[in-house]
């Protein structure tokens, strides 16, 4: 039996399976991503959002392909991904809105500056979410898309945009995405505490952190926060097809396929 890694980067996607009881590499394939990533002005930096998805199956067929495996020898499957990247589609659809805007683009840094003379400091929010104002965290690339792309807005104000991290994006489109019987929108608390909307303490999205960004005609599309121990979902479709997802710390317990979030990168130094 094997675990499938999905490890969705800023430059590639790649998928390593690892044997189920020794936890060796078994077999690994990689795509590249640098040429699914657009700099429109200095400063931006943005990736087609449907690559990153086709990246990360193309790379599960091919891994399992030269470890000679199916979908029906994962007993599961964990998430590891670029942090802070900001993605909002089209429920209806899965179309994205707008492409993924980078844990590194710097095209808020005017938004960041305005906010920190509003609230008080770069440090405003600090105590509630656990971060200074800055260009990296989703909140305030949520709220340039709010402001500047028209479609993302009106997507919020119909109710028919969602809006997450990379994790929520690979998430949604593997348990089923537009029209799945049991199609999951979540977010590991890992990637949600990067955002600056989640409350650190009740791990929770906070009301007040919304308002302070000024991001509420999106509250009622963020994902719902699971932990990294849990089984998030079911894959429906592509090449680990009945397979499910689960968080950083679980370990296969039986011969069921799973879903799960493992958010190490960059923070905790996981797969690169």
């Amino acid at each position: 039996s094997l675990i499938a890694s999905i490890d969705q980067g800023t430059s590639s996607s790649r998928v390593i399976l690892y044997d189920a009881v020794t936890l060796r590499p078994v077999a690994s394939h990689q795509v590249e991503l640098q040429s699914a990533t657009s700099n429109p002005q200095a400063g931006w930096s943005q990736m087609d959002a449907k690559r990153i998805v086709g990246t990360v199956t193309d790379s599960a067929a091919a891994a399992l392909a030269a470890a000679g495996a199916s979908a029906s020898d994962v007993v599961g499957v964990g998430i590891t991904n670029q942090r802070e990247s900001t993605v909002v589609w089209d429920k209806r659809t899965g179309d994205p809105l707008y492409d993924c805007i980078l844990w590194h683009d710097a095209r808020t840094a005017t938004t960041v500056s305005a906010l920190a003379d509003e609230l008080g400091g770069q440090d405003a929010l600090r105590a509630t979410c656990g971060l200074p104002l800055s260009t990296y965290f989703s909140g305030v690339k949520l709220r340039w898309l709010l402001e500047t792309v028209p479609a993302v807005k009106e997507g919020f104000e119909s109710g028919t945009a969602l809006v997450g991290t990379v994790d929520s994006w690979l998430a949604w489109n593997l348990t089923g995405g537009a029209g799945g019987r049991a199609t999951r929108h979540v977010s590991d608390v890992t990637n949600a505490s990067r955002t600056m909307l989640m409350d650190l303490t009740t791990c929770g999205w906070d009301g007040g952190l919304v308002r302070a960004l000024g991001v509420g005609a999106a509250e009622g599309a963020l994902p719902t926060i699971v932990s990294c121990a849990e089984e998030i979902g079911r894959v429906d479709g592509g090449p680990l097809h009945g397979d499910a997802a689960h968080g950083e710390d679980w370990r296969p317990a039986g011969p069921s396929s799973h879903l799960q979030a493992v958010n190490r990168r960059r923070s905790r130094g996981g797969l690169e």
